[in-house]
């Protein structure tokens, strides 16, 4: 009786201190690398949560990090919201949810000059999707030698036969910071819709890159 008494005290502060939130963000941890933004919108309908009015992926150098970010149309719904993320499960993995302040996003990437000039100060370090791009409409392609250039990745789609979309693709490398070193390079591919970015995955996934120079040793992922 004393210790469940205990923990009612003890759970009491930070549910006052909810129901005086001014915030609107969750985070959620513990996600699938997998996770698409569909899937965890799909487990929030399921259960039934309100006030969702958006979701991103925190991205790590444009890859998954395991973590997402719920965005709220009121910080009234943040209480009952937290609650039933408690039962919420994504692909397997029951995730963890933290109230939050907004994420950071970087405004300069909007526009192809505001892209190109932010790649080439490294300026990418940690994200969210709609941070660096709307979802759903670029490939992140790595395994390409270190000193590939974008004409080089140009021509390795064309090779690939995904010359159909011509002048449309947006195609930038994306730098190191001054004290990182890779064997391979990064490259960020943004494409018209959603359909040419599945379609540029199955093309080049596991291509060898200019296999009559490199044999096997670079192959796109």
């Amino acid at each position: 009786m004393f210790r469940v008494s205990a923990l009612c005290q003890a759970a009491r502060p930070a549910a006052e201190a909810l129901s005086t939130e001014t915030r609107r963000h969750i985070r959620l941890e513990n996600l699938s690398r997998t996770a698409l933004p569909a899937d965890i919108k799909r487990a929030l309908r399921r259960e039934r949560l309100v006030g969702v009015d958006d979701v991103q992926l925190q991205l790590f150098r444009f890859l998954p990090t395991g973590r997402a970010y719920i965005t709220l149309t009121h910080p009234d719904f943040l209480r009952m919201n937290i609650a039933k993320l408690g039962n919420v499960k994504v692909g397997g993995h029951a995730v963890v949810a933290i109230p939050c302040l907004e994420p950071p996003t970087i405004d300069n990437l909007r526009g192809v000059k505001g892209r190109k000039a932010a790649l080439q100060r490294g300026s990418l370090p940690n994200l969210t999707s709609s941070g660096a791009m709307s979802n759903g409409r670029q490939v992140c392609a790595w395994g390409f030698p270190p000193k590939a250039s974008v004409e080089c990745v140009k021509e390795f789609l064309e090779h690939s036969q995904i010359d159909t979309l011509g002048d449309k693709l947006e195609i930038y490398k994306v730098h190191l910071q001054t004290d990182e070193f890779s064997l391979y390079s990064r490259y960020l591919i943004r494409t018209p819709s959603i359909s040419d970015s599945y379609h540029i995955v199955r093309r080049i996934h596991q291509t060898p890159f200019q296999p009559i120079k490199y044999s096997a040793k670079f192959q796109s992922i």
